[in-house]
């Protein structure tokens, strides 16, 4: 099962490069933010605590988790906090291609290649789990069920990142702002209640480099939300952003502006409801 994720993301490393932010078409993009992180995580930490030798470690905000060109030898999966994927371009500049929570796994850019893809390292005070890659590809014999899960865990990361991402591209920016700060606390936990007042561990400019957008529209994106009462910024603490109703955000950030919601039964109202049930805790 693993060998044949590893030639599927081989396969799809190859044919869809990474994905771009693109001008809004018109068209209806079909929303999904980062889900709430699903039960067959909760089985894979078990067995792989119970049949693997894991290195377990705390480490601090800024800590490198891996190199980008250093030879892939292992896996980590975050078990607690939040970490963030860059990569540098020929130019020095540095582009964040991914956000990791709780439940995630990071190195899996690595698969194909046989060599790290990206830097990754901590956005706050995290617990990481690493475990050699070569031995998953062991215990798949052994253990046909953590070898299901462990499958299971790494093609719903991926599905769920890939539609993140062409999602990011379709969206207009002030929703694509909506949407990435519906998605935050979200991604940080099973639970999330219908109110929240989350604290940003990145800067306006980390914000923009995330969702292809300056600083500025960011900034602005923000100021629009406030004015639509869709958040609320204190003056004196910017990171910290309160929701008032993660109902009515993630409704914006999936529908817009428009002033009649569509029918039950469209499309974009069938992944709001999705959205908004993994929000509560009872997609599982």
């Amino acid at each position: 099962m693993i060998q044949m994720l590893r030639a599927a993301h081989h396969a799809a490393h190859n044919a869809d490069g990474p994905a771009r932010p693109r001008e809004c078409t018109g068209a209806t993009p079909l929303l999904q933010p980062p889900q709430p992180p699903q039960p067959h995580w909760r089985k894979s930490l078990a067995l792989i605590a119970l049949h693997a030798p894991l290195a377990r470690r705390s480490i601090g905000a800024g800590t490198p988790i891996q190199r980008a060109g250093d030879p892939f030898l292992r896996l980590h999966l975050v078990s607690g906090g939040a970490c963030k994927s860059v990569t540098f371009g020929g130019d020095g500049r540095q582009q964040i291609v991914a956000l990791h929570f709780r439940g995630d796994w990071i190195g899996l850019d690595g698969i194909a290649d046989e060599r790290c893809a990206s830097d990754a390292c901590a956005m706050l005070d995290c617990e990481i789990w690493s475990v050699n890659y070569a031995t998953l590809l062991k215990l798949e014999a052994s253990v046909p069920a953590f070898a299901h899960l462990v499958a299971t865990a790494m093609g719903e990361q991926l599905r769920r990142n890939r539609t993140w991402r062409n999602a990011l591209g379709t969206l207009p920016a002030v929703q694509r702002v909506a949407d990435f700060l519906f998605g935050w606390p979200t991604a940080q936990r099973e639970h999330a209640p219908d109110t929240e007042a989350i604290e940003l561990c990145m800067t306006r400019a980390e914000i923009g480099n995330y969702l292809g957008l300056t600083v500025e529209t960011v900034s602005r994106a923000l100021s629009q939300l406030e004015q639509r009462g869709l958040i609320r910024i204190p003056s004196q603490r910017r990171r910290h952003i309160g929701i008032p109703d993660r109902g009515a955000l993630c409704r914006f950030a999936a529908l817009g502006a428009d002033p009649q919601p569509p029918h039950a039964s469209h499309p974009r109202c069938r992944t709001l409801r999705a959205d908004l049930a993994a929000a509560r805790g009872l997609a599982h």
